[in-house]
């Protein structure tokens, strides 16, 4: 088979999807003249969008793999895209993405753990916009084969029943979510073949574990055959959260007399 090598604008064509997130964002929240950070910026394609469409904000993407970072022509001045892990991470934002980056994440650590890092980045009342995949959101047989497939390789999903369940133990609720169908058109078994080949190469671009290509398409090619192919990145779940206030951390900051302080410690252990 003649090798591809691996260009990173090559990387999620999916400009039209991350236009309509920013559609179905602008609908409910203004975020010009915010603080903007980007998780995982992979191509650069979607913080150009936002660079244009919040031509007034400050934003920052990052990466932890300076093989995207380094190769992302960016034009905007009110831009910054830099190499660095989300958990090294010390500045307050008004929103952040996770556009395609929550499922690399989950390869290293727990969702509970994401969310706790993330609501540390936000400023109060800041939202988090994520957009993924879920399983549950899949039926079609060559949707759900190409989700094994990329199983295969190390992704981590979830069903959106688990999310919702992990963000009620946040300090996160979840303000809306949109299931978008991105009508990928279905590859062949050469297609299919190339896709294992691709994607397992991006592992060792994000410092992952590297699979065997050719074991995980022997063990899947048959399967391929059986459905006419596989679809990858099909089903995008656009979820908007948002950060609680919590107000009675608030009121204990205002501790200006002995009565006060004593009235809002006996509504806290009443909430409790």
């Amino acid at each position: 088979m003649k090798k591809r090598n691996f260009d990173p604008n090559d990387y999620y064509k999916l400009n039209n999807l991350r236009k309509k997130i920013i559609k179905e964002i602008n609908k409910h929240f203004s975020l010009n003249g915010k603080k903007i950070l980007e998780i995982g910026t992979g191509s650069g394609s979607f913080s150009k969008i936002l660079a244009k469409n919040y031509s007034d904000s400050y934003i920052e993407s990052i990466d932890k793999v300076s093989t995207y970072a380094d190769n992302v022509n960016n034009n905007y001045s009110n831009l910054n895209i830099c190499i660095r892990d989300v958990f090294n991470v010390s500045s307050t934002y008004d929103a952040v993405f996770m556009i395609y980056s929550l499922t690399k994440l989950l390869k290293r650590e727990k969702l509970n753990n994401i969310l706790k890092v993330v609501n540390n980045l936000l400023l109060t009342n800041g939202i988090l916009i994520i957009a993924d995949e879920f399983t549950d959101d899949y039926s079609d047989d060559i949707d759900l084969l190409g989700l094994e497939i990329m199983k295969k390789l190390g992704y981590k999903y979830l069903t959106y029943d688990y999310f919702e369940k992990e963000v009620l133990k946040s300090n996160f609720e979840i303000f809306s979510t949109i299931v978008y169908d991105n009508k990928q058109n279905s590859v062949n078994m050469h297609g299919a073949k190339l896709q294992i080949f691709y994607e397992n190469m991006l592992n060792e671009y994000d410092n992952s574990l590297k699979y065997n290509s050719d074991e995980i398409w022997n063990f899947f090619k048959n399967k391929i055959k059986d459905t006419g192919g596989i679809r990858t990145y099909n089903k995008t779940r656009l979820i908007i959260l948002r950060k609680k206030d919590n107000i009675i951390e608030k009121l204990n900051s205002i501790k200006y007399t002995p009565c006060l302080y004593y009235s809002l410690n006996r509504l806290e252990n009443n909430i409790k």
